[in-house]
């Protein structure tokens, strides 16, 4: 691991310093710049190394990065993209937000469009931490698999948005995990296994804008649950159409907090408390 991060911090500072984007897709090479689509890196890990240690604030991803675009991802590990190991190595006493962003086309399809899958890795997809401030745009986080198939898990400290064509959809055990903070604004999540969002370790949530929507659970909370010490602060966006057992749209269990002051949560299906249940 320590020869790896090496390589990474290498390559980063022989970057020149003056790009306004750093560019990834899965035709690229980590032999390249990466200050260009023609020149993009191969993978995420060395762009945002490279973001970082140069004070640049964009990475644009062209098409699907999967396992063979992680380069800190081997057999065996939990976790696709690792960054929570690069914030640790290039980002301390950094807190500039990095944008994580695709080709701002909605109707980008195909080898256009940006995803961050865990398909064929058995794992989560992103894991991030270490005062890390990244926002997603254009872009979806999808594919987890097994039984730790998140798509998204936000560690102690990170701050994370989830911005306009930002989507974390079908991943099987959960959308999205909250240790640090998390921001809906304009993004969805959507169609996740497991549950759409879980607020746990003291966690936060603020939902400004955007959907949660169509996630499933076993037992309750299939839009949000709450958990012991997280705290969901709905200022405005929809959640609906998640199923559960109990607390279809929100699960505040005990010692949880909701504060609800715009938005919408209604049309989600449970035997019981459909919408909201309060423990």
């Amino acid at each position: 691991m320590k020869r790896i991060v090496l390589v990474l911090l290498l390559i980063a500072v022989a970057t020149q310093l003056f790009a306004q984007s750093y560019f990834v897709s899965a035709r690229g090479s980590d032999k390249n710049d990466g200050e260009s689509e023609r020149t993009p890196f191969k993978s995420i890990e060395l762009a945002l190394a490279a973001a970082l240690e140069n004070n640049v604030q964009t990475i644009t991803v062209i098409g699907t990065l999967t396992k063979e675009n992680a380069r800190l991802w081997k057999q065996g590990n939990k976790v696709v993209f690792d960054f929570n190991t690069i914030y640790e190595n290039f980002g301390k006493n950094n807190s500039q937000e990095i944008i994580i962003t695709g080709i701002p086309d909605p109707t980008a399809t195909g080898r256009n469009r940006a995803v961050l899958s865990g398909i064929g890795a058995n794992a989560t997809v992103v894991f991030i931490a270490k005062d890390a401030k990244i926002r997603f745009e254009n872009i979806e986080i999808s594919g987890g698999e097994g039984q730790k198939g998140r798509g998204l898990l936000i560690g102690d400290d990170a701050r994370i948005s989830l911005g306009l064509g930002a989507v974390v959809r079908d991943n099987q055990s959960l959308g999205v995990a909250v240790e640090g903070t998390f921001i809906i604004d304009g993004g969805e999540v959507r169609d996740n296994l497991g549950g759409g969002i879980a607020i746990i370790s003291g966690g936060m949530m603020i939902m400004n804008s955007g959907t949660i929507r169509n996630n499933t659970s076993d037992i309750g909370g299939a839009g949000v649950m709450i958990g012991n010490d997280g705290r969901f602060v709905m200022t405005g966006g929809i959640i609906t159409g998640n199923r559960a057992e109990a607390g279809g749209g929100v699960w505040v269990m005990s010692g949880g907090k909701f504060e609800q002051t715009g938005g919408s949560v209604s049309g989600n299906i449970a035997p019981i408390f459909p919408d909201i249940l309060k423990k």
